[in-house]
């Protein structure tokens, strides 16, 4: 197996990892498991031991499984209530006749420069659209013949905390992590094809402790969001409303996904 590669959902209450494996040019899903979060309250690393050894214990877990073979790439992905999405834009004039890749890279560079927030850890960029000639929207404008180029791009941020207490974990189990991913940019990537984001659609991804959600219009990303709403309200509401217990009321949620109220 060569091209092995990891990837760690964190999740406040729980972290899910998978191992995938390129074999023979095709993808091939080894394991996976399961691990609760230890040292983590609220989105806070508060025991950086306990969450060093959930990480380990998937780590171990994988180890016996890859038969004497090495991870070779960590990919993390997480969401946070106080994560941050910040548009930016920046032009420049274009003085030879057409647009290079090196006019983009530019741009991108002035962007990462200038994501910066205090406490906050800039973790992607990702470009929404170029603006030509400040009226033309274009996703891929190389080789196109204008004057002047604008780069419009979203940068996602966590707590700086998270970020160091994350990385440092996964270096005291000898892996390095090779990328974060916000949690709703995957969600967005596999749920949604190009016709529903062309025609305009919001996605909201509710998790156990908070909801995030995405607006598209003509392709492109309008906007993110993370909002202190999450699945435990739901089913709290639903205990308190029929006065049952918080474990019967999640199963009726799980299960019913519906309320309908019959006069």
């Amino acid at each position: 197996m060569r091209d092995i590669k990891a990837i760690f959902d964190i999740g406040n209450d729980s972290i899910k990892a998978v191992i995938f494996a390129d074999d023979e040019g095709k993808t091939t899903m080894l394991a996976k498991h399961m691990e609760p979060t230890q040292g983590m309250r609220k989105w806070k690393i508060l025991d950086s031991e306990g969450f060093t050894r959930s990480i380990n214990n998937i780590v171990e877990n994988f180890v016996k499984k890859l038969w004497g073979d090495f991870i070779d790439e960590v990919f993390v992905s997480i969401s946070h209530p106080e994560s941050l999405v910040k548009r930016i834009a920046e032009q420049k004039r274009i003085m030879d006749p057409e647009i290079w890749e090196w006019d983009v890279e530019h741009l991108s560079r002035v962007i990462a420069d200038v994501a910066v927030k205090n406490n906050m850890e800039t973790i992607k960029i990702v470009p929404v659209h170029r603006i030509i000639d400040d009226d033309k929207k274009e996703k891929d404008p190389i080789w196109l013949k204008w004057k002047r180029l604008e780069l419009v791009a979203d940068a996602f941020m966590i707590p700086k905390n998270l970020y160091n207490g994350i990385i440092e974990s996964f270096n005291k189990v000898w892996l390095s992590v090779s990328d974060i991913i916000p949690n709703i940019l995957s969600s967005s990537e596999i749920a949604l094809d190009y016709d529903r984001k062309d025609l305009g659609v919001v996605l909201v991804d509710i998790w156990k402790n908070q909801t995030s959600y995405t607006i598209f219009e003509e392709g492109f990303p309008l906007w993110y969001w993370t909002i202190p709403l999450w699945g435990e309200d739901v089913t709290k509401d639903i205990s308190i409303g029929m006065q049952i217990d918080i474990k019967e009321a999640e199963d009726i949620k799980k299960t019913h996904w519906t309320a309908i109220v019959d006069k």
